[in-house]
């Protein structure tokens, strides 16, 4: 059996009129034409077998004769139905009014809730709407609503949305900030129940794994909330959906799963590195990156105060000094148990700093709470100790 217009439209043919048009959306904007001028030829057919799709489930009298054909031709394991009426498909000039309604009625939503044409136009562009189609859509919408327009911004060209929409430095550091926040908390719970794991070479990479892929649970459920995460809130990065809704826990886990996949490299360093580089480089281009389109998110920015700025610079600078202070504060003599801090000043060419495990005196660590004397062990100072001391 051929593809199936739910298929095309990729929802479930329960799909609630809602999930039909937020499908649509993401699928209209993907495949619009003029957003694939490489591939114009297939991007035309696709997108008039989207809008063929929409307009026939969309209407519930002819999704109602397209799911009894559908399921009479099922029966006889013919062809896919394709519509209610057949193969008598839809026109361009059809596809593109069905397309202009769609973006129109987002246009008007948001100007109904106070926004200007600007954040209008600038929100239709980052789902990856057509530049003339967004402009003239935001203007109509304000027309039409009543909203005082701003005034426009002195350029003789609109600008492209890699120049006026995207601030990718400031994303990273809203979510450099949450997951390093939300690290050290882990490092800590780790810390406290399992010690003897932090002293282990490398298990803060390891842990990245886990608690970055943990870090999309608790941001799905903040965004569901409350509508942002404490980086977000910090640096006045916006998440909303364009289509006015509030962002449910599903829909917010399902982009943080694909920011985790497809932006951290599932936390893994040199994986990140790459993944983050291939994001970047597709945000600068397209003004969107890939799992915002495919939710139909819009993130915006607003101005950040200087308290704002000021706690952020210091919050990074606390991430990179206070990891070291607190690796020497563990690791000092002065932490280490009495027996071990007179074992060690019966060597003054000792290091001055030591890891447990890695003690050059005869004290070793078994395990455990390094300031626990029961965890430390005595067996021997060699000759070989003292050559190398030295």
């Amino acid at each position: 059996m051929g593809e199936t217009l739910y298929q095309i439209l990729g929802v479930q043919e329960d799909a609630t009129p809602e999930q039909l048009r937020a499908a649509y959306r993401r699928q209209a904007m993907k495949w619009h034409p003029d957003r694939n001028p490489d591939n114009r030829q297939e991007a035309e057919a696709r997108f008039k077998e989207i809008s063929l799709a929409y307009k026939t489930l969309f209407d519930p009298v002819s999704r109602v004769a397209y799911d009894d054909e559908l399921a009479a031709q099922r029966r006889h394991a013919g062809a896919g139905a394709r519509s209610a009426q057949g193969e008598a498909g839809i026109s361009e000039e059809e596809a593109a009014r069905l397309f202009f309604e769609m973006v129109s009625e987002t246009a008007l939503d948001l100007a109904r809730r106070g926004h200007d044409e600007q954040f209008i136009y600038k929100t239709l562009m980052q789902v990856g709407c057509p530049e003339p189609i967004a402009r003239m859509a935001a203007m109509m919408a304000v027309k039409q609503a009543g909203t005082p327009p701003r005034e426009p911004e002195v350029k003789s060209t609109p600008r492209p949305p890699n120049d006026n929409l995207v601030r990718p430095w400031i994303r990273y550091f809203a979510r450099y900030f949450d997951l390093m926040l939300f690290s050290m908390l882990g490092y800590v719970a780790v810390g406290y129940m399992k010690p003897e794991w932090l002293a282990t070479p490398g298990v803060e990479y390891l842990l990245l794994v886990p608690l970055s892929l943990a870090w999309g649970f608790v941001e799905a459920w903040l965004l569901s909330e409350f509508g942002t995460t404490p980086g977000k809130w910090l640096l006045n990065t916006k998440l909303s959906l364009a289509s006015g809704d509030a962002i449910d826990f599903e829909r917010a886990l399902s982009r943080s799963l694909k920011v985790w996949w497809r932006g951290l490299g599932s936390g893994f360093p040199l994986i990140s590195m790459i993944t983050m580089l291939v994001a970047y480089s597709r945000l600068k281009k397209h003004g969107a990156t890939s799992w915002d389109e495919e939710g139909g998110f819009v993130v915006t920015h607003g101005q950040v105060g200087n308290l704002q700025g000021a706690f952020a610079v210091a919050f990074f600078a606390a991430v990179l000094v206070v990891p070291a202070l607190f690796e020497k504060g563990l690791n000092t003599v002065d932490d280490a148990p009495p027996h071990v801090d007179k074992a060690l000043s019966a060597e003054k060419s000792l290091p001055k700093y030591i890891t447990p495990g890695q003690i050059k005196s005869g004290w070793r660590f078994s395990g455990g709470d390094p300031k626990d004397r029961n965890n430390w062990q005595f067996v021997g100072y060699g000759e070989v100790d003292k050559a190398e001391a030295q």
